[in-house]
């Protein structure tokens, strides 16, 4: 069903966001911001004149990791000198998604990882502990962890 909250729980609140055809890409709009997007997939190293649909969704898994575990060390008086993430995932048969004909199988992810790399003076136990409490927050992750397996690796960095 649409509306899957547990007993008790409050009302949903929703996101929206509006996706057009225009000159040859579809134009996204979410919370007032326009982001274009190409195919679902593409195997070109650059020169598009925009991400992939693919694209995106892994920067969304990487902004919103990154994100969260920033604010859960802030709030945890934790300090951050630099924090990146970097993000690879592997479809289960990149050839469907290509559309090549007479290939079978699913498109879908197979997995995804997120490498974490944060350099803090303060030690890994409570920098884990930061992480951990910004998954369990994560909507895009939790999402994904379901369609697929979703390893987050936290990466000190002197």
């Amino acid at each position: 069903s649409r509306d899957a909250r547990p007993v008790g729980a409050p009302d949903t609140v929703r996101w929206t966001a509006r996706v057009r055809w225009q000159g040859g890409l579809a134009l996204a709009r979410a919370r007032g911001h326009d982001v274009p997007v190409l195919a679902p997939v593409r195997f070109t190293t650059g020169g598009d004149p925009a991400p992939a649909a693919l694209d995106l969704l892994l920067c969304a898994l990487g902004g919103e990791i990154l994100s969260g575990f920033a604010r859960a060390a802030a709030q945890a008086g934790l300090t951050l000198d630099a924090a990146e993430a970097a993000v690879d995932a592997w479809l289960e048969n990149p050839l469907v998604a290509a559309g090549v004909v007479g290939e079978v199988g699913s498109p879908a992810l197979a997995a995804a990882h997120v490498s974490l790399y944060a350099s803090s003076p303060d030690p890994e136990p409570v920098l884990r502990a930061a992480l951990n409490a910004a998954l369990v927050r994560s909507p895009v992750h939790a999402t994904l962890a379901r369609a697929c397996p979703v390893t987050v690796e936290l990466c000190l960095i002197a």
